[in-house]
């Protein structure tokens, strides 16, 4: 399942991997290139950061997860150290984007305080979009007509 985002100029940050998009490991968008965050150096404020800039609350904790080889080919951030204040992840101190001689294939995954639960109401491939945020339920509605992304 895919996680929230968050934006920034052309930097994204999602949670991946997890039960519900509020809950997995950190993937970021940079440079047109997808990337994961090492968690050399890992602290809850850290977390905290994560979990606020894509609405989902607070950091609840984290528990270690391996990935594989693929999913490791590039670690944009290591190291990084957030005050708990900043609005988004890449605001932290960190050595820099692309900076790490990160050799290990563990990631953090995050389970933060906001549950957001999406699913199909109607048929496995179409129907009305149903959400759940907490203890909040409704539909996605639109006026006009949907169309793709371009």
């Amino acid at each position: 399942m895919n996680g929230r985002t968050a934006s920034a100029q052309d930097n994204r940050l999602f949670l991946k991997g997890g039960d519900n998009p509020c809950q997995g490991y950190v993937q970021v968008y940079h440079e047109k290139k997808w990337g994961v965050v090492g968690s050399d150096g890992w602290r809850k404020e850290n977390e905290d950061v994560v979990c606020r800039s894509i609405g989902c609350g607070s950091s609840l904790g984290s528990t270690n997860q391996l990935l594989d080889t693929e999913a490791m080919a590039l670690v944009w951030l290591n190291d990084l150290h957030c005050s708990g204040s900043e609005e988004q992840l890449w605001e932290c101190k960190t050595p820099g984007w692309g900076i790490s001689i990160y050799t290990k294939d563990i990631v953090k995954k995050i389970k933060c305080s906001e549950e957001v639960k999406l699913h199909l109401d109607g048929y496995d491939c179409a129907g009305a979009v149903y959400y759940s945020v907490n203890n909040s339920t409704g539909y996605f509605c639109e006026d006009s007509k949907w169309s793709k992304p371009t």
